[in-house]
């Protein structure tokens, strides 16, 4: 895998393509080297490539490499978001 102006391009077999991940959910970055990652990596069985859906402004496995399964100790539920009495977020 490896990322591109914030975005992820993987593919499952170093014979395939790679192919940009869906990722409507993250902000976008365009030009900003932080956002990248050019150089493509494997990631080790057992572990797991975490970014940040800021991922302009995030510390995550593009400064720290993959992580062990063992080092995650939980999982997102849920979102709860914050917004005004007119409804625009905080």
């Amino acid at each position: 895998m490896y990322v591109e102006q914030g975005h992820v391009y993987r593919r499952a077999q170093s014979s395939e393509p790679f192919v940009r991940e869906s990722d409507s959910y993250s902000k976008g970055c365009g030009a900003n080297p932080q956002c990248n990652f050019p150089t493509p990596i494997r990631i080790p069985p057992g572990h797991w490539f975490m970014m940040g859906d800021n991922r302009g402004e995030s510390d995550d496995s593009r400064d720290y490499g993959p992580i062990p399964s063992s080092w995650i100790v939980g999982f997102l539920a849920g979102i709860i978001r914050q917004t005004t009495p007119e409804g625009s977020p905080l």
